[in-house]
């Protein structure tokens, strides 16, 4: 029987400057490039978040920063509860032109239910182009985190 090498994926970072005082996302970049080549990471997922001006990058930002980088691959976000129908054409316009892998949801956070008719539009345009539908489940950081809306644990 003949071995094959291990092809590691990590399906969950972020680009993230939390608990990195004074970097820029783009040094926090340079680090996950490098912290893959040392452990031997094939490829990682980029969950942006849904917010602007967090310390984590936002689907924009993300997009622009793993641009050229084919060992990156990004996820869609949304906040649900402000979703507005420009949000959803730039969505459909990104997993058209291949550009997101899939869409990541966080119902603990942004206070709603997988089942609300809000997300809809998000599942409509993951259906029509093949994508899978993330959901971050668990505890956030501090008192942000609803459990009530968990999708294990909610209604």
């Amino acid at each position: 029987m003949t071995s094959r090498p291990r092809t590691i994926i990590d399906c969950h970072t972020h680009i993230s400057t939390f608990n990195r005082k004074g970097q820029t996302f783009e040094a926090t970049l340079a680090s996950l490039l490098e912290s893959m080549r040392s452990v031997g990471i094939y490829h990682s997922i980029v969950a942006p978040d849904s917010e602007h001006a967090s310390c984590v990058s936002d689907l924009a930002t993300t997009l622009m920063l793993t641009k050229g980088h084919p060992e990156l691959s990004v996820l869609g976000t949304a906040c649900i509860p402000t979703l507005t129908s420009d949000d959803v054409t730039e969505l459909d316009r990104l997993a058209s032109a291949d550009l997101i892998v899939g869409m990541k949801l966080y119902p603990g956070f942004e206070e709603f239910f997988p089942n609300d008719d809000t997300c809809q539009p998000i599942y409509d345009i993951c259906l029509r182009h093949g994508l899978p539908v993330l959901f971050h489940a668990g505890e956030t950081m501090g008192q942000a985190w609803r459990e009530r809306y968990e999708p294990v644990r909610g209604r």
